[in-house]
């Protein structure tokens, strides 16, 4: 956490901001979803904040609206120009050797790079999360939460006006897919570990 954290980090939408961060984390590690997010990413300008963000409120049973997304995107558009992108794009091209500096010498400097771009991420969803709570969503609870992961995101490829092809309904379905994989794992841990409390107290 940063020294200038404010009142956020003491409330409860501190908490849940935190809880979108760990989402994040988890969804991203799921397989195939980084390589459909970057692709989204890199291909269309997509921020895979905002994808991941759509998946969290579609899973909590929120469905957004279009001026929720493009509030969202609005908010962000300074911070990713200004931190976020400038950090990918240094990272990105310290893969290559830089005049006479190998990419092999320049590797911790570019680990220290990669630990500040995500830094910038992780402030980025607080942002979001900030924003977020002063923007309108619908109560989607009695949906199914894979439908309003679908619904979010296909509002945000509209506002960005990118093609609904087949090959990018494909890499959604793979954030959507972590996502409910995630809950079903996660499911499955909390189950585990209450049975073994269980087993110790019996």
């Amino acid at each position: 956490m940063t020294e200038d954290q404010g009142e956020m980090e003491n409330g409860p939408a501190a908490s849940e901001a935190e809880a979108l961060w760990r989402f994040s984390v988890r969804l991203y590690e799921a397989g195939g979803v980084e390589d459909a997010a970057l692709a989204l990413q890199d291909e269309h300008g997509l921020d895979v904040n905002l994808l991941l963000l759509c998946c969290f409120l579609g899973l909590h049973g929120v469905r957004a609206t279009r001026e929720t997304i493009a509030t969202l995107d609005q908010h962000a558009r300074a911070w990713r120009a200004v931190a976020v992108e400038p950090l990918r794009g240094l990272r990105r091209r310290l893969k290559q050797d830089v005049g006479t500096i190998s990419a092999e010498t320049a590797a911790p400097f570019r680990e220290q790079v990669k630990a500040l771009e995500l830094e910038a991420e992780r402030l980025q969803q607080e942002m979001l999360f900030r924003t977020l709570e002063r923007l309108p969503g619908r109560d989607g609870r009695e949906a199914e939460r894979a439908g309003l992961m679908r619904i979010n995101l296909t509002l945000y490829l509209t506002h960005a006006q990118v093609p609904r092809d087949a090959e990018t309904r494909e890499r959604l379905e793979c954030l959507v897919a972590g996502a409910i994989d995630g809950v079903l794992a996660r499911a499955s841990e909390e189950a585990g570990h209450d049975g073994t409390a269980r087993d110790t107290e019996a």
